[in-house]
């Protein structure tokens, strides 16, 4: 009998035509993650037809539970033959290749460029993506077949949220990590539609344990290397150094400005886009936070499932949460699941969930918050 897991199925465009099965691929790895994108990569022999398919631009379905889109495919050739490896995001990764532009562009109205919104998390999210994806202004902007769910106003009752030329995918996982939603894409193949939604995860009973055996392997990382906290954001452009706007800025989360041992700097030149007149300073600001999230703190803890005890899809999903022990590391405590990575090569089989923040110490919301 076919292993359902390991079924690859590839699909071109939209409406969807299937255009091949193959049970044969030599590895297949992919990770889901809660609030932002994942990723996939299958490697299949170049003599099994089906590897003529597997071309960028297309649709695959891995075991039934993961969709993406080929990115990149690579060649290989050595003495034990010839490999063809596919590589890409999850659906999400489409919304990657939109930017958040203001509705007052060509037409409307905004907050001094901006589009800001108010209102639960959910519907802020599904406000930028319908804005911008699935019915945007300009109809060479959409993407084709993409629907939104019904908004069930998820997530903070009152959040707010403010963008201009950002990226779409940065801003909503932004959000929804904010707000501990986890956000998809599912392609609906009877109604030739991709289905945007937010979700999510449920409180569930298992512990996650090497000492109970529902874990083979945990793994933690702690990490102050890549760490900073205070940020001098030079406004790129001026013609006389002394004419530079320069500025210094903290996360909003930080309980004062760091000082002593716990202050570390760094510097970050910014090209602004034509700031209006007298929001230089928070146009730099919101920024520069942006930038700052790619040097927060790394807080990691990582399990290998075993399968024979805990099965992904029936005791756990992405987004739930489970309860995680250690005593020699004085873990006890319950966590989400945020990224799940799966991979099969030949019989063998690894489930690796990380728990707890996806993005370690996200910054509190830098471009328009209530105080």
């Amino acid at each position: 009998m076919r292993r359902r897991d390991i079924e690859v199925r590839l699909y071109d465009g939209i409406p969807f035509r299937r255009m091949g099965v193959t049970y044969d691929c030599a590895k297949i790895s992919y990770t889901s993650r809660y609030s932002a994108a994942g990723t996939f990569s299958v490697s299949i022999p170049c003599k099994e037809e089906i590897s003529r398919n597997f071309r960028t631009g297309t649709f695959i379905e891995i075991g039934r539970r993961f969709f993406g889109v080929i990115e990149e495919v690579s060649r290989a050739s050595d003495l034990s033959g010839e490999m063809l490896t596919a590589s890409g995001p999850d659906l999400l990764g489409l919304l990657k290749r939109k930017d958040t532009i203001p509705p007052d562009w060509p037409g409307g109205t905004a907050t001094m460029g901006y589009d800001a919104v108010t209102g639960a998390s959910e519907s802020i999210i599904k406000h930028f993506v319908a804005g911008n994806a699935a019915a945007p202004y300009t109809a060479a902007r959409r993407i084709p077949g993409l629907v939104i769910a019904p908004d069930q106003l998820r997530g903070l009752d009152d959040d707010r949220y403010m963008t201009r030329y950002d990226n779409l995918l940065d801003v909503i996982s932004r959000i929804a990590g904010d707000a501990e939603l986890g956000i998809r894409i599912k392609p609906d193949f009877d109604a030739n539609q991709l289905i945007f939604d937010c979700y999510e995860g449920a409180e569930r009973l298992p512990v996650v344990s090497t000492g109970r055996k529902t874990a083979l392997e945990m793994r933690s990382l702690e990490s102050l290397t890549n760490y900073r906290n205070v940020f001098y954001a030079t406004m790129s452009g001026s013609e006389f150094a002394d004419e530079t706007l320069t500025m210094m800025y903290t996360r909003d989360d930080e309980p004062e400005t760091p000082g002593g041992f716990e202050r570390r700097e760094m510097h970050m030149s910014i090209s602004a886009k034509h700031p209006e007149p007298g929001e230089e300073y928070n146009e730099l600001r919101r920024l520069a936070l942006l930038r700052a999230v790619n040097h927060e703190p790394v807080n990691n803890l990582t399990y290998q499932i075993n399968p024979a005890r805990l099965t992904l899809g029936e005791d756990y999903e992405l987004g739930d949460i489970l309860t995680l022990q250690n005593r020699l590391w004085d873990v006890d405590r319950p966590a989400r699941a945020v990224a799940v990575t799966v991979e099969h090569s030949g019989q063998r089989v690894s489930v690796n969930v990380q728990f707890g923040t996806e993005m370690p110490g996200l910054l509190t919301r830098a471009e328009w918050r209530k105080s």
